[in-house]
């Protein structure tokens, strides 16, 4: 599967010693082609490994992580969350 920048997408294999488990969802912010194979770097929204980095300057430290396109899966939006989420209303006290 190709991801284009804006993905949420979910390590799903170690790679690089990096567990999955410590890791959780993030965002494909740079794509690049290293011999007609696609790699990523994702900024993960949370992690508890030290080892991240920022993606050459893509994403802040600590939160960057290069993986390539076997060990990631792509997340799908929750719509009810979404649609919920855009329309929410004030309620009246």
């Amino acid at each position: 599967m190709t991801f284009k920048i804006g993905d949420r997408v979910r390590l799903v294999e170690e790679h690089d010693t990096l567990d999955p488990k410590d890791v959780g969802v993030g965002t494909v912010v740079v794509v690049i082609n290293l011999s007609n194979k696609n790699a990523y770097g994702v900024r993960f929204d949370s992690t508890t490994s030290d080892r991240l980095h920022d993606l050459d300057g893509a994403c802040e430290l600590g939160k960057g992580w290069w993986c390539p396109e076997g060990k990631l899966k792509k997340v799908r939006a929750n719509k009810k969350r979404a649609k919920r989420g855009a329309h929410a209303r004030r309620r009246r006290s």
